[in-house]
């Protein structure tokens, strides 16, 4: 004879039923834990996301580094500074020009210079980078030419030129190292003989003949190659009480070479004309530069080559490491599972999926 057993709870009898966790029923899961699965990334997927994303950032890192290994000295603050003692440097000249009675002052800013009280027949003008410049402000050093200054611009290119109105071209060509021979009826220049002066910008006669104001400026090149072009142009006008000096490059002009042949003598002929000199280093790009280029310019198209570099490897990254999510693919449970959890399940998964379609059709086939 069997023990009676004692009916179940009425809470036990509907856990067996229907399965609710903790009751130990059909499909319910033991109450050590939850059947809840996070829908998240995985570890591993997270952690090749780190390893990518720190692998490009060591590569713009390392860029970066370089860039400014490469490019630093040449476009650094010492070069044709007047106050740098550096081999690129200009102090070396700055002194002598002092010891001769000129003084000397170093500026950032055209606009600056062109705003100091003095007069424009005591003044010598360099401005180094003069394509930063606006035409506005380059119209104010012709006129400032005119009224009696030496204006000399440093690596004035073709855009330069034309917003200036004068008789000179930029010419394709190279000057080979070394000294050469003046081969012109410039003062200075023949003063000084043989000089090291060279440039990456070279200057000639346009091909066209000059109309306007350009017809009435007249134009002496010096140290021109036997390839054409010359890196030293005078420009002179009957109207004018200064000149406007061109100097495709000023190499001739630092600590490091001013001792060679005759740069010495050419660059005092140049700039000694006035007992006041002004040094301007052209910092700041304005709205509208005379040569076309932006702040975004100045990166070099080597820095936006390796950009679109970077950027093709990333897609061609993305499409090799991505996946397609399919629709889901429904299969059998191997265990009863309450319909709000499947639901809530499946929800998650349409959510992490952006899959709005399947949703929105699994809610018209359901209603």
């Amino acid at each position: 004879m069997t023990a009676p057993t004692a009916p179940a709870s009425p809470p036990a009898r509907r856990a067996q039923q229907d399965g609710t966790p903790g009751a130990g029923g059909p499909g319910g899961p033991s109450a050590t834990g939850s059947t809840f699965q996070p829908t998240g990334p995985r570890p591993a997927t997270r952690r090749r996301v780190t390893i990518a994303l720190a692998v490009v950032g060591v590569v713009v890192l390392v860029y970066s580094l370089i860039a400014v290994a490469i490019g630093g000295p040449a476009g650094g603050k010492e070069s044709l500074d007047a106050r740098s003692p550096a081999p690129a440097g200009t102090m070396a000249l700055a002194e002598i020009l002092r010891h001769r009675g000129v003084d000397v002052t170093s500026r950032d800013d055209v606009i600056d210079a062109l705003s100091a009280p003095g007069e424009a027949a005591d003044l010598t003008m360099v401005v180094i980078r003069p394509g930063r410049l606006d035409r506005f402000t380059l119209e104010n050093l012709r006129r400032l030419a005119a009224d009696g200054a030496d204006v000399v611009l440093v690596g004035a290119d073709s855009g330069v030129l034309a917003t200036l109105d004068v008789p000179v071209d930029t010419v394709d060509g190279i000057t080979l190292p070394g000294a050469k021979t003046p081969a012109c009826e410039l003062a200075e220049a023949r003063t000084a003989g043989r000089a090291t002066i060279s440039g990456s910008v070279l200057y000639d006669r346009p091909k066209e003949a000059p109309d306007g104001r350009a017809a009435g400026v007249a134009a002496t090149f010096c140290y021109a190659s036997s390839a054409g072009g010359a890196p030293l142009a005078v420009m002179t006008a009957p109207g004018w009480a200064g000149r406007l000096v061109l100097l495709g490059g000023a190499g001739f002009l630092t600590n490091a070479d001013l001792d060679r042949e005759g740069n010495a003598a050419l660059a005092l002929g140049l700039l000694a004309r006035h007992p006041h000199l002004d040094w301007v280093i052209q910092e700041q790009v304005l709205t509208d530069p005379a040569d076309g280029d932006g702040v975004a310019d100045l990166l070099g198209p080597g820095f936006w080559l390796t950009c679109l570099q970077i950027l093709i490897a990333l897609v061609l990254l993305a499409l090799w490491r991505g996946r397609r999510l399919g629709p889901p693919v429904p299969e059998p449970l191997p265990v009863v599972v309450r319909a709000a959890e499947t639901t809530e399940g499946r929800g998650r998964l349409y959510a992490a999926a952006r899959a709005r379609d399947l949703a929105a059709e699994a809610l018209r086939a359901g209603l």
